[in-house]
């Protein structure tokens, strides 16, 4: 356990479903952040969030490499789960 997101960010996240489930908006920032499903509660400011997003995925995959980066997004056969990625259009 390494403790709840508020320890590690001043940044609230809120919570307020999924896309089958329409629930209350829950603040987040004292849940563990070590339970985040694929997204291992990725939490912090809108820029930071933007510029780790834009580096991992490309187009320069300055996280990873480009065939990493695709077996990530692969999301058959599930559909929605990828290699820690989770696809937010399905």
């Amino acid at each position: 356990d390494a403790g709840t997101c508020s320890q590690w960010t001043p940044v609230h996240g809120i919570l307020e479903g999924y896309s089958t489930a329409k629930l209350a908006k829950q603040d987040v920032w004292n849940v563990s952040c070590v339970g985040g499903w694929t997204a291992g509660n990725y939490l912090g400011p809108v820029s930071d969030v933007a510029e780790f997003t834009y580096d991992l995925y490309g187009p320069q995959y300055e996280v990873v490499s480009a065939s990493t980066v695709k077996q990530m997004i692969d999301f058959e056969p599930y559909s929605f789960y990828g290699m820690g990625t989770f696809d937010l259009d399905w």
